[in-house]
């Protein structure tokens, strides 16, 4: 184990050296919050009502995860754009190794001198040297998030929150799908709605899980557990996309509503159909 882990390390830090060039900024881009949820199911969105009235007016997407179903390999397709194979994506995810992530939306968006901040208890490991503020939540800040979370927008461009407490609670209880279960959702739909009202106007907000997970709270290799997100931004179409895009198409939309495209990332033809008149090239 302890040669793959070094294996792994290596391969991580030959993939975080390689540089690509990234195209011009879209002068139409925008702030951007980022709210990741880990382990939302599709039947968790329509349970909660913040996360379906941001769908009913804007753009909103079932997503096939990536084929690990563990939050690391999930965020690094969703902020790359591309698959990226990892030997040891258990051990990444139990932070035992460090991800290689490479080129990626947080440092397209430093050479673009536009504000980074990541918002996380700390088990992002791949991402906290990317951003400009790495936000560690303290023992007692889980009711404070979104107050948290609306401060920092407020003084950066591009926010990165991701809220762990679902899968905690889906691998605790989604099983009985009882009152705690129940209670869950009801923490994150307020989180939902708490930011999606109190974000700055020029900043758009994404709401979008991880991956989801099955009845019994597992996810992990092979398994079918997709997950859903939805946007809140004049740079895309209001509609609701059909089929299930793979999670790197979430590189393309965020590329789209901050302006920050990426020559590495996989890019669709359909996907253009996503987008309003006011994005350019």
């Amino acid at each position: 184990v302890a040669f793959g882990v070094a294996v792994e390390e290596r391969f991580g830090e030959q993939l975080a050296s390689i540089e690509a060039e990234p195209p011009p900024r879209d002068p139409t881009g925008r702030k951007l919050y980022i709210l990741m949820v880990d382990s939302l199911t599709i039947e968790n969105a329509k349970q909660m009502p913040a996360f379906q009235q941001l769908s009913e007016s804007g753009f909103h997407m079932e997503i096939q995860p990536c084929f690990d179903n563990f939050t690391t390999a999930c965020v690094r397709e969703m902020l790359t754009g591309r698959r990226v194979f990892s030997l040891f994506s258990v051990l990444e995810n139990l932070q035992i190794t460090r991800p290689g992530v490479g080129e990626n939306l947080m440092t397209d968006a430093q050479n673009a001198q536009i504000s980074t901040a990541l918002l996380s208890w700390g088990d992002l490991r791949g991402w906290t040297k990317k951003v400009d503020t790495d936000h560690r939540f303290q023992k007692g800040d889980r009711s404070k998030e979104a107050e948290i979370g609306l401060r920092v927008a407020e003084s950066h461009d591009l926010v990165y929150h991701h809220w762990i407490w679902h899968d905690v609670a889906s691998h605790h209880h989604a099983k009985k799908n009882g009152p705690k279960y129940a209670e869950s959702l009801a923490r994150t739909n307020t989180l939902i709605e708490t930011i999606a009202n109190g974000l700055p106007e020029d900043m758009d907000l994404l709401v979008t899980g991880d991956h989801g997970h099955a009845a019994d709270g597992r996810h992990v290799q092979g398994m079918d557990v997709p997950t859903v997100m939805v946007a809140r931004s004049p740079n895309l179409k209001p509609i609701h996309v059909p089929g299930r895009p793979p999670i790197t198409s979430l590189r393309f939309i965020m590329g789209a509503i901050t302006g920050l495209g990426s020559n590495t990332m996989l890019v669709r033809p359909e996907w253009n159909e996503w987008l309003s008149d006011s994005v350019g090239s």
